[in-house]
């Protein structure tokens, strides 16, 4: 029976960001690139974080001031973070290419991460994105159908 392995299912080749990107920079990558997060990494090509549209839009969008009891302060544009390293969720969980594609699914989900970046020799080769399931259901299909299940050799559905 073979095994599902990260290098199987991950996106391959990575659009990355260095850590002094500009904020902007790297919103025109998500979006131009229609990715959901970008591993960041330092001068020397090392992975040092993880930036997702989450991080980058959370000093961006204001606040909906009805939806608070008390009123918020105002954002001021001066105040917002300007670069990659400011915004972005530091030493991200990563995998490799030759993980069992089941732990990665059991890792992302109980770190609720949604996207894993894959690493060979310490430098990003790949990335995990939870968009490669097409809901948690199906990630949670993958982990159970990824598993080897001792005695049986094939599985024939339909």
């Amino acid at each position: 029976m073979r095994v599902v392995r990260a290098r199987d299912m991950m996106s391959s080749p990575v659009h990355t960001v260095v850590e002094t990107a500009s904020v902007e920079s790297a919103a025109h990558l998500l979006t131009t690139k229609a990715v959901t997060a970008l591993p960041v990494l330092d001068p020397d090509g090392r992975l040092v974080g993880i930036v997702s549209e989450g991080d980058l839009l959370r000093h961006r969008v204001p606040a909906d001031p009805t939806a608070h009891i008390h009123r918020l302060p105002e954002n001021d544009p001066a105040q917002r973070p300007g670069i990659v390293v400011e915004v972005m969720s530091p030493d991200p969980i990563t995998t490799r290419p030759d993980a069992d594609v089941a732990e990665v699914a059991e890792t992302m989900l109980a770190h609720d991460v949604r996207s894993m970046p894959v690493l060979r020799d310490g430098r990003v080769v790949g990335i995990h994105l939870s968009g490669t399931f097409a809901d948690d259901t199906e990630q949670g299909i993958v982990l159970v159908l990824a598993r080897p299940v001792p005695g049986v050799a094939a599985v024939r559905i339909g």
